[in-house]
């Protein structure tokens, strides 16, 4: 596919739909990125999530947790690993029945 700009009418519904899926997709991607690197700096071997927890107010119960469906993310979203379809999805859907609505 080519790498050229495509111009979209925004001012058109679809047009404006598209543009909007292009910069969540950019935002989804570039949040997964910086939590992921954020997350890798904040957990110390042990693994000891003190300044993790310090920075998200999860608590240490769910603080794994959280970091495994960061990892996620970042994996989904930001790497060419293959996360098989049904997994992917499974992994997509447990971080939003996990996290959203809050």
């Amino acid at each position: 596919m080519a790498a050229d700009f495509i111009a979209v009418d925004k001012t058109k519904t679809e047009g404006a739909r598209i543009v909007a899926l292009a910069n969540a997709l950019l935002s989804l991607i570039q949040n997964a990125q910086a939590l992921s690197d954020n997350k890798d700096h904040m957990v110390d071997a042990g693994p000891d999530y003190t300044m993790f927890i310090a920075r998200t107010g999860v608590s240490s119960a769910n603080a794994g947790n959280l970091a495994t469906l960061i990892g996620y993310a970042q994996e989904i979203l930001c790497t060419n690993a293959t996360v098989a379809g049904a997994d992917r999805l499974s992994r997509l859907k447990e971080i939003c029945t996990r996290i959203s609505g809050q």
